[in-house]
């Protein structure tokens, strides 16, 4: 299980909102997944393009990364190494922000419930698909299961934000409002378990944990060229489960091991877009809405979780 955790040591101001005519560092930072490509880290907010640099501990940065996705995922990370990162947010519209705070991340080795001896876990056979195995060692034999089921699917994305603007006339004078924000995304569906039959004896490893939908998108004032809308930042990548292991007694030469993968979990459904702005009338007063507003465009469908579940069967002989 990798660890994030802001660096203590840093001397770098955290992630606040810089001038308005800049975007704010990104804050927020979440681990969201660990797959066969690498360690996933989310944060927020949802702008147009990131810069992403990491250094190892005591190392300097010395590249960089850009995507246009809230998350980026570090592959290659060595287990026992400690890791720094950071990642500042670029705006077509207004430039670019601070570098975020620190972050660390180091990743640990998998630990064994306190019952269990240490097997050595880079022996025996891994599978990636359902099937099945016969145990080809003497009888009274001895194996430990370490099963991981499927990753959890990625939530939704929000909705987009309405477009348009409203005219409110009166004694108040003439102000602009608001669309109405987009509704949050579906959370992901739960990875499937993977099982392992031998016999009448079964054992189940838990899915992956499903990823909540991204919250709705934000909406924009209005102006006399319309205003815009804004899609809500996407969900949460599913978590893979932790992997579970069992220790399976009195095998004999020929028993038949029944393996079913679990799949992956699907993304969740993209949230509702907003309203345009609306119209309301009041004794005093009266809003006109514009006619050229439009609903905003609902949010795409989260992503299937990166991997399936694995068994991995090694002989304890």
């Amino acid at each position: 299980m990798t660890i994030l955790r802001p660096n203590p040591n840093a001397n770098v101001t955290p992630g606040f909102p810089g001038p308005i005519s800049r975007p704010s560092p990104p804050f927020g930072f979440r681990l969201v997944g660990e797959t066969d490509d690498g360690t996933r880290v989310r944060w927020y907010p949802a702008v147009d393009q990131y810069e992403v640099r990491i250094r190892e501990d005591g190392g300097e940065y010395d590249e960089t990364v850009f995507t246009t996705s809230a998350y980026h995922t570090f592959p290659d990370l060595e287990v026992g190494q400690k890791y720094f990162f950071q990642v500042r947010a670029m705006s077509d519209l207004s430039g670019t922000s601070e570098w975020s705070v620190e972050m660390e991340l180091e990743p640990t080795l998998i630990t064994l419930p306190p019952d269990c001896q240490p097997p050595n876990l880079t022996g025996g056979k891994v599978f990636t698909e359902s099937g099945t195995y016969d145990w080809p060692h003497d009888d009274m034999g001895t194996a430990m299961l370490v099963l991981r089921g499927g990753q959890g699917g990625q939530g939704g994305h929000g909705g987009a934000s309405g477009t348009g603007y409203v005219k409110y006339e009166g004694y108040h004078g003439l102000t602009t409002t608001y669309g109405s924000s987009g509704a949050a995304g579906k959370r992901g569906a739960t990875g499937s378990p993977t099982t392992v039959a031998i016999g009448e004896r079964s054992y189940e490893g838990a899915g992956g944990r499903y990823g909540d939908g991204g919250a709705g998108g934000r909406s924009n004032a209005g102006s006399n060229s319309g205003g815009t809308h804004v899609l809500g930042h996407p969900g949460d990548f599913g978590r893979v489960a932790t992997p579970e292991f069992h220790v399976v007694h009195d095998l004999s030469k020929g028993d038949t091991f029944t393996i079913t993968i679990g799949a992956a979990g699907a993304g969740g459904e993209g949230g509702k877009g907003g309203n345009s702005a609306a119209t309301n009338s009041r004794v005093t007063s009266f809003v006109l809405a514009d006619p050229e507003g439009e609903h905003g465009s609902a949010g795409p469908a989260g992503e299937q979780g990166a991997r399936n579940g694995t068994v991995q069967i090694i002989p304890l002989v």
